[in-house]
């Protein structure tokens, strides 16, 4: 059953045995996790093993398997595969521990081990990983506290706690972290209010509320923020409705309403809101069909409708689409059924039942 709290682009089913992985779309530093770091995917290939729970993040990616074994692999500059070292992986690699899930942004990475501490590594300027420093690190790193989920972007940082509060950290410009300035923090900072999810994307921020009320904060040049207007902000502020999932991309969103309609909003080049033109759009319109998931990567968009059919839309970037090598300005679909998606900068995957 879809989750109301589910934090990041991706939608997971943490079942005990789960469907087959599978992914598509750019391989460069071998993101794909196929064995090399050439030879791109348009449509979707199985990634070997048995696995529960997947993300992407800008150019690395991550999975679980149902016995809580995390594997990382990609790119690696900063350490955020989280393996002690800055080699590049194009096979998944190991990662020490027992986990339930995991989290990635640009450059960075966190993950929930079974026992719930949190662990954070990667590249941590402005203090995205929450430390109270700027180092970086190339293997997990425990910050203190007891959460409950995370959400990443792409120099900031999102966490919730059980009690429904809100904390972010790292870049403060154009007021993503909202807390009311652009100053960075280095250690989680609380944005007031009660939650139940949260999203990150590129320098644009957004959650909902216990009331299934819908915010968003941080840069707005291209309408990102769904408020009607282009001006940045450094508080949430809220879009009219009430909401059940919401997901942010590099310069675009989108959200699920409860009655599973879909509404985008932001930067529209090459199709990426799904409505059939290439108009950006500064608050949110309705893209046809009833969703249960949606989540965008830079300038491409992923949904599952009731039935758990797989759509794409906006540019194929060396195959993210999964389904055409044109620009998509409505959704197209992906064959199969499938129970989960994640989108990296220009990458996808996805569990699918074959």
């Amino acid at each position: 059953m879809l989750s109301d709290k589910l934090l990041s682009s991706s939608l997971h089913f943490p079942t005990s045995i789960g469907p087959d992985l599978f992914v598509w779309g750019h391989n460069v530093h071998g993101k794909l996790g196929l064995g090399s770091s050439s030879n791109d995917r348009s449509s979707p290939t199985q990634l070997s093993g048995t696995w529960r729970f997947i993300d992407l993040g800008n150019q690395h990616s991550a999975a679980i398997k149902p016995d809580g074994s995390l594997f990382l692999w990609g790119h690696n500059s900063v350490g955020q595969v989280g393996l002690g070292d800055t080699v590049y992986r194009s096979s998944p690699v190991q990662l020490a521990g027992t986990w339930t899930s995991i989290f990635l942004g640009q450059y960075h990475s966190a993950g929930f081990r079974a026992d719930e501490s949190l662990w954070m590594w990667g590249h941590n300027g402005s203090g995205r990983l929450g430390l109270g420093n700027v180092a970086h690190r190339s293997s997990p790193t425990q910050l203190s506290g007891t959460w409950s989920q995370a959400s990443l972007g792409d120099q900031h940082s999102a966490l919730l706690r059980s009690d429904g509060s809100l904390w972010t950290m790292g870049y403060g410009a154009y007021g993503r972290l909202g807390t009311g300035s652009d100053t960075y923090r280095s250690s989680p900072t609380q944005v007031a209010g009660t939650w139940i999810a949260v999203s990150m994307g590129g320098n644009h921020s957004s959650g909902i509320k216990s009331d299934g009320s819908l915010w968003t904060w941080g840069r707005n040049n291209f309408g990102q923020l769904g408020l009607g207007d282009t001006a940045n902000r450094n508080s949430p502020v809220q879009i009219a409705g009430t909401w059940r999932f919401v997901a942010m991309g590099g310069l675009h969103s989108s959200a699920i309403r409860h009655d599973g309609t879909l509404w985008t909003w932001g930067l529209n080049t090459y199709g990426r809101l799904g409505v059939g033109d290439t108009v950006y759009r500064s608050s949110p319109v309705q893209v046809p069909g009833t969703w249960i998931a949606t989540s965008l990567g830079v300038q491409h968009s992923l949904g599952i409708k009731v039935g758990n059919s797989l759509w794409a839309w906006g540019v194929p970037n060396n195959g993210a689409l999964g389904v055409s090598t044109d620009n998509q300005t409505s959704p197209k679909q992906v064959p199969g059924t499938w129970a989960s998606i994640a989108t990296g900068s220009n990458f996808s995957g996805g569990m699918k039942w074959v």
